[in-house]
């Protein structure tokens, strides 16, 4: 995104680009932990018997 604003004659701002890649990695980082408590939540219903 930040390049296409060079294309159009448009200014990007080095702060853009670092919260950019800080709420991408953010938002990666929070997609494997909920990903693990899903696996360990899904686990846990097999060890007790329940089938939902």
């Amino acid at each position: 995104m930040e390049t296409i604003q060079y294309l159009t004659n448009r200014y990007a701002d080095i702060d853009d680009v670092i919260v950019n890649n800080l709420g991408g990695m953010m938002g990666y980082i929070l997609f494997l932990l909920s990903q693990k408590c899903f696996i360990a939540i899904d686990w846990w219903r097999k060890m007790i018997g329940v089938n939902n």
